[in-house]
């Protein structure tokens, strides 16, 4: 039903195939496994209906909390309503999918000249606010890399590599990669899913993560 509305047509006229039955599901959304008209197999990422609505609500009901501990907690630099308020922007970029294509694209910029490392592309034109259509990946979770032909030191190789390019050169970064994000195939390769949760580091950030860095060393 979201997929027609988002697109204003019945899903078998917006996709050759569409399984029904979701491959993955979290809280927010749901992924479907499908085929566009030519045939290339694709992930599509459905938003579940009234999540908007549901976490909109949430957030009021958590700085009613934040304004009530206020001044009763000492969290240092920040305070509860800043807290929520760095919840809410963050959660507020994962509810528009087009946020996220546009993070996964910057993100494959980022990576691109690192070898096994890869980025799902986007379907821009199967994109909206509530669907995101995505290359369709195989492969196995990091967590498991063990149970694949991967070699465990090529992948850990590009994995050290992939998140040096990111934190020290890109000032550009995935904020959620636990090992369901991270899937690894029979040939070593590296991939990163889901783009909703990224940051940013800036300048002097880096400058003081690379002094840490050298100081370690």
């Amino acid at each position: 039903a979201v997929v027609s509305e988002e697109f204003g047509r019945p899903v078998d006229d917006v996709f050759r195939d569409f399984s029904p039955e979701p491959v993955a599901s979290a809280s927010i959304a749901q992924v479907h496994s499908a085929r566009m008209r030519d045939g290339t197999r694709v992930a599509v990422k459905v938003m579940r209906p009234g999540i908007e609505q549901t976490l909109r609500s949430d957030i009021n009901i958590l700085y009613t909390l934040a304004e009530l501990l206020e001044g009763q907690l000492d969290l240092g630099v920040t305070t509860p309503s800043g807290i929520v308020e760095a919840f809410d922007r963050a959660i507020s970029q994962e509810v528009d999918f087009r946020i996220e294509a546009t993070h996964a694209q910057e993100f494959a910029a980022a990576l691109k000249g690192i070898e096994g490392v890869a980025v799902p592309r986007v379907y821009r034109q199967f994109t909206t606010q509530r669907v995101l259509t995505l290359d369709w990946v195989e492969g196995t979770k990091l967590s498991q890399l063990a149970t694949t032909g991967a070699d465990v030191n090529v992948v850990m190789d590009r994995l050290v590599e992939a998140t040096y390019q990111q934190i020290f050169v890109a000032g550009f970064f995935h904020a959620d990669p636990h090992p369901g994000n991270l899937i690894v195939d029979d040939d070593s390769t590296l991939t990163y899913l889901d783009f909703g949760l990224m940051g940013r580091i800036t300048p002097e950030m880096r400058d003081t993560l690379e002094s840490i860095f050298v100081a370690v060393i």
